[in-house]
């Protein structure tokens, strides 16, 4: 648990530590990361006076999730050519709090368990150069150094939620609804809008990219993360393309109603998230972890927001999208409706599922 992080790596620098003759050492540890920016440091510093930094694993196992891996690459083969004029990050589950207990949740809350890190991480893939001779690490702290909360984020709690985890006087959020603005030259003026939420209407993690389109004809491109990995292409409501993972190393750009195919090599994936990081660790491969600097800067673009008085945090019945203020926020933030209420399942067109 959170609490034993700093003793337990005290007590493996003081006994566990291997000499370089007789093999290495390396250190694989978990969000939480600390509550805010402050508890972050102190964490850091503990960690740092145990551990040299290269033997440190920060791990965030979204970066190994199969649709995750696959942006930069999608980016390089220029999957969208035209501008992106808004980007919708969402991250939803059906699930409530009261199967599971809520005492890590009820500490911690939406913000700090998952949009400070996987949804944060998801932005900088996105957002980043991709025309620079600088490590993929450098060009996300890039990112995050240039990355605002606008004006005030949206809190809920659901119904029910202080029953679930034995504190009816709780003033945890269970929803976030939150305006990002990247100040660098490509993203500048680019609503950036990341909602995440328990106890909702569905279970989805998925990025949504609305294109500018001078025909006035709406473009989306979603990225879904889960529950099955799948590339759409989403045009005027009515035409849907769907780029369909299976086993073997091809896939398949499906269009619908369009007699259109179009084949692509990805590669082959059985391993599950935490699994192709653990394989990392072993072999000493860092490029999907997440750095010191990384953290750092996600805290300090959270840690404003995360302590939302009661009386800011507004109730939403389970199985519904959220708090009644959605809406509203949405259209405050000029999101385009199609990037918002998008539902592959109810497009009236054929969603195809990863076989996996």
């Amino acid at each position: 648990p959170p609490n034993v992080f700093i003793d337990t790596a005290m007590s493996i620098h003081l006994h566990c530590m291997q000499t370089p003759v007789r093999g290495w050492t390396r250190i694989v540890v978990e969000k939480p990361f600390g509550r805010d920016l402050a508890t972050y440091q102190e964490l850091q510093h503990a960690l740092s006076n145990c551990f040299d930094d290269p033997k440190m694993y920060r791990i965030d196992h979204y970066l190994a999730k199969t649709m995750v891996e696959q942006i930069i690459p999608l980016r390089q083969n220029n999957l969208w050519k035209k501008r992106i004029s808004s980007v919708y990050i969402v991250w939803k589950e059906t699930h409530s709090l009261k199967s599971r207990g809520g005492g890590y949740f009820d500490h911690y809350g939406i913000v700090r368990d998952v949009v400070q890190n996987h949804l944060l991480q998801l932005l900088t893939l996105i957002a980043m150069e991709l025309n620079d001779d600088v490590s993929i690490h450098k060009r996300k702290v890039r990112v995050l150094e240039q990355t605002r909360v606008v004006g005030p984020a949206l809190f809920g709690q659901y119904q029910g939620y202080g029953n679930d985890v034995g504190n009816t006087k709780s003033a945890t959020p269970t929803y976030a609804l939150v305006q990002l603005q990247v100040n660098t030259p490509q993203w500048n003026g680019v609503p950036i809008i990341i909602e995440a939420g328990k106890a909702l209407h569905e279970s989805v993690c998925e990025i949504r990219l609305q294109l500018d389109s001078p025909d006035c004809v709406e473009v989306v491109v979603v990225l879904r993360i889960q529950p099955h990995p799948a590339i759409i292409y989403y045009y005027d409501r009515t035409r849907i393309k769907a780029l369909e993972w299976s086993k073997s190393n091809t896939s398949k750009i499906v269009s619908v109603p369009l007699a259109y195919q179009k084949k692509a090599t990805f590669p082959n994936f059985t391993e599950d998230a935490y699994s192709k990081l653990l394989c990392h660790v072993l072999k000493g491969i860092k490029e999907q972890f997440v750095h010191n600097d990384e953290l750092e800067m996600s805290w300090k673009i959270v840690t404003p927001i995360l302590e939302p008085r009661k009386c800011e945090i507004q109730q939403y019945e389970q199985g519904t999208c959220g708090p009644p203020g959605r809406m509203e926020f949405l259209e405050r933030a000029e999101i385009p409706n199609a990037a918002c209420s998008f539902d592959i399942n109810n497009a009236g067109t054929v969603y195809l599922q990863s076989s996996l």
